[in-house]
């Protein structure tokens, strides 16, 4: 895997802080390209499966994983984080 064996072991040479950004950053400036966030969903996206499908406070979820608060505070890689998967919740109303 590329993550393992080229993107774990340099991130984590980094400061969390330093790589936080730079992974939140950097997703938010990849969507921003034409036809990159399409490229994200089809090379790393999670596609809807029904028995992952979560319903929780009358909101329905495609799958039970979620993103911690305050990963993205200030929304800067919404739309990338949205192709990997983590999407956000559809009202059940």
């Amino acid at each position: 895997m590329l993550y393992k064996a080229l993107a774990k072991p340099l991130l984590f040479r980094l400061d969390p802080e330093t790589a936080h950004h730079l992974i939140v950053d950097g997703l938010g400036a990849v969507t921003r390209m034409p036809g990159a966030a399409a490229a994200l969903q089809a090379i790393w996206g999670v596609s809807a499966r029904p028995e992952l499908h979560t319903r929780l406070w009358g909101l329905d979820f495609p799958n039970p994983i979620g993103l911690g608060a305050g990963l993205d505070k200030n929304a800067r890689a919404v739309k990338g984080f949205t192709r990997l998967g983590s999407a956000s919740s559809r009202s059940g109303r």
